[in-house]
This record gives C-alpha cells, sequence and structure tokens, in this order.
C-alpha cells in the first residue's frame, strides 16, 4: 500500500479550502506536513461559536420540527420529514465528530504524527512515491473527495434559496405561522440572520468530513505499509542467530502497536459512529434516489444520487482499508508461525511472539469496544445498507398502492 504524493496534495488541498477563516482544534500544517492539535483556548473561540453556536441551534431547531411532527402539533409532507432527516444526519455527524477534536485530538494528532515517522524509518521512500497522476486512483480520489465537499455547501445554500422547503429556517418560520404564533421583531431578526447565514455551518460540516476521510485514509495506508515492510523483512531478520536483530524486528512492531493503542481513544468511536451514522444516511439516501424522483423538486433532486454515490465511494475506500489492519496482521502472523521453525533460538522467538497482540481497528463507543473490523464485517456492513434499502422500498411502494 504505496502512500503517494497527491494522496499527501489532499490534506494541503483541505487545509488549503477549509482552514483560512477560523482555528481549528485539529489542523493540518502544509508547511511541516504534521497534523496539528490546539488545545481548548482563546484561539478556539470562533470554532466554538460556531460549533455550539450555529450548529447546536441549527440541531435544535431540526430537533423542533421533529418533535413537533411526532406529536401533532404540525403535520409535514413526507418529503418534508426526508429532507429533515438528512439535515439532521449531516448537522448530528458535524458536533459529534467536532467534540471527538476537542476530547481526543491530541492522541489522534500525535498517532498520526508518529505512524509517519514511523514509516519513514521502515518505509523509506515508499511514503511519499512520486508516480503519474493519472495512474495514482487513490491520489485522485481523494483530492476530487475534497474539492466535492468544498463545493457541496454552495450547492446545497443555492438548493434552498431555489427551493425554500429545504432550508430549516424557513421550514419552523412557516409553521410558527400556520399555528398563530407571534413572534417579537428580535426573534424574526435572528431568525433572517440565521436563515442567511446558513451556509456557515454548512460549510463547517463539509470540513468535518473532509478530515475524518482524508486524515484517516493516510494513517490505514501508512499502517499497511508498515506491515507489509514486517512481512517483507520476516524471513532475514526472525530467521537471524542474532537476538539483537530479532529484537529490533520485534521493537519496530512493538512501537506499531503502540501508536494503534495510542489512536484508539480517538478511532474507536470515530469508526463506531461514523459506521452506523453512513449506513443509516447511505440507506436513506439510496431510498430517495430511487423512489422520490417526481416528488422532491427536480432542482434538488440529483444531489440526492450524487451523495449517494459519493458515499458508496467513500465507504468502498475506507472500509477495505480498515479491514485490511487485521486481515494483513493475520497473514504476517502466520508466517511468523511459519519462521519459528528455522530460528536459531526456537524458544525465545516463541516466547516473544506469543506476548504480541495483533493491531486491528474496533468500533465502539463510551469505552466500550464492540466490534473488531474484519472481512465478515465488511459483508456485514454492505449486506445492511442494501437491505435497508430495499426494505424500505419495498414498504414505501406497499403503501403507495393501499393509499
Amino acid at each position: 500500500m504505496v502512500v503517494t504524493t497527491l494522496m499527501w496534495k489532499s490534506l494541503d488541498r483541505c487545509a488549503c479550502y477549509f482552514s483560512k477563516f477560523w482555528t481549528n482544534p485539529v489542523d493540518w500544517n502544509i508547511k511541516t506536513k504534521t497534523l496539528v492539535f490546539t488545545p481548548f483556548s482563546r484561539k478556539l473561540i470562533p470554532w466554538v461559536i460556531l460549533v455550539y453556536g450555529f450548529l447546536n441551534i441549527l440541531n435544535s431547531t431540526l430537533i423542533f420540527i421533529l418533535v413537533s411532527q411526532l406529536f401533532g402539533f404540525i403535520n409535514l409532507d413526507f418529503t418534508d420529514i426526508i429532507v429533515i432527516f438528512f439535515w439532521s444526519g449531516q448537522v448530528a455527524f458535524a458536533l459529534v465528530m467536532e467534540t471527538l477534536f476537542v476530547i481526543a485530538g491530541r492522541n489522534a494528532t500525535y498517532a498520526f504524527n508518529s505512524m509517519t515517522a514511523l514509516a519513514k524509518k521502515l518505509c523509506g521512500q515508499y511514503i511519499q512515491q512520486n508516480i503519474p497522476a493519472l495512474s495514482d486512483v487513490k491520489g485522485i480520489a481523494l483530492n476530487l473527495i475534497v474539492v466535492i465537499l468544498f463545493c457541496q455547501p454552495i450547492a446545497i445554500y443555492l438548493f434552498t434559496l431555489i427551493s425554500p422547503n429545504l432550508h430549516p429556517y424557513i421550514q419552523l418560520y412557516s409553521i410558527i405561522i400556520e399555528q398563530g404564533w407571534r413572534l417579537p421583531f428580535v426573534v424574526k431578526g435572528a431568525l433572517l440572520f440565521l436563515g442567511v447565514t446558513l451556509f456557515v455551518p454548512l460549510f463547517l460540516i463539509s470540513r468535518t468530513i473532509c478530515v475524518f476521510i482524508c486524515a484517516p485514509a493516510i494513517t490505514v495506508y501508512l499502517s499497511l505499509e508498515c506491515i507489509s515492510t514486517f512481512l517483507r523483512t520476516a524471513g532475514y531478520q526472525l530467521c537471524s542467530a542474532n537476538n539483537a536483530i530479532v529484537d529490533k524486528y520485534l521493537r519496530g512492531y512493538a512501537s506499531f502497536r503502540i501508536i494503534f493503542a495510542i489512536s484508539e481513544e480517538f478511532a474507536v468511536p470515530l469508526v463506531g459512529i461514523t459506521m452506523f451514522i453512513g449506513m443509516w444516511v447511505n440507506a436513506l439516501f439510496n431510498f430517495i434516489s430511487l423512489n422520490m424522483y417526481g416528488i422532491i423538486p427536480p432542482s434538488a433532486f440529483p444531489y440526492f444520487p450524487a451523495v449517494s454515490l459519493l458515499m458508496a465511494g467513500v465507504i468502498q475506500l475506507l472500509l477495505p482499508l480498515i479491514v485490511s489492519v487485521y486481515e494483513d496482521g493475520v497473514v504476517l502472523r502466520a508466517k511468523w508461525m511459519c519462521l519459528l521453525g528455522g530460528s536459531q533460538d526456537k524458544k525465545y522467538l516463541k516466547r516473544k511472539l506469543s506476548s504480541i497482540r495483533l493491531s486491528a481497528v474496533y468500533g465502539g463507543i463510551l469505552g466500550f469496544y464492540l466490534y473488531k473490523c474484519k472481512r465478515s464485517t465488511k459483508f456485514a456492513f454492505f449486506g445492511a445498507i442494501v437491505s435497508y434499502t430495499v426494505t424500505a422500498s419495498l414498504s414505501y411502494k406497499a403503501n403507495r398502492r393501499q393509499v
């Protein structure tokens, strides 16, 4: 798994597009090529206002609309409910991820930078190869995702201007008018201000998704390149008669394991939350793309199949990678066991190898490890998306026939 120059360029592009206006807890430094963590301080005041001000108000608005629908105070069309769920998924994901960046961002940045340093030490030129741009599919995909996410806030904002029923604050104002509630002039002014500045939380959401895709993808590629190097050099180093060479090889793998352990505070909830939200949002977008043509305004409908395809591409890019960390580790352990027979000091090497735990990516929440990402996880995840999409589509069509 070679990490190319174009792949590193995606992080440069992400920083160039999204990090010019305010300081974030986790940012990419273009000059030093490292992730930088900014602890909670005055520098983060603009970020706090955006995340826990603008984003929280938008989230509260969406919850208010859904609760009003749930208790029968209002009667929204099915299309409006779908759009509200679409907004809720994006806002909830951004809020959770940004909070996670503050809580565990220090460990995440340290793990990323340490993995980069270890990969440079073990793999040398393999972590930054210059290959023809047209043949670098992974690098093109990551850069294309950054460009699409940068354009996404502009597109959604324009859609909300063209189709007001897609705008959450306009929906909220319409509900208030229908209920006959009187609003003070200050509240009306606040709703107008929030409606005009809707681009700001949209921009923040896109930036969060961009960082979530690019940084973990490169981290996993670096990890797989390290495992590949351990696999290539195992034959010579583990069969050496010099125990110092064996210890050096195993210390390298121990360093690799320590970096993984440091990252787990951030990686475990990241994987658990994003796989859960990603599964439901992808199924929802698939359902909309298959069944909502002619119901959702034509100006906004192309966005849903486009995002559905983008999410499918991101899942296909990231999920096999995190699964490969464990699967390649199993192959590495199998090779160690084969080489054990040719070792000059079998007892010593067997004792060393038996104490090593394989690296793997876990998904969980609140400190609980719920599952390990392996081959069966990938099949179960894709199967769940297909199953929920088909079930929702069949139920919707059956209900339409009855009506």
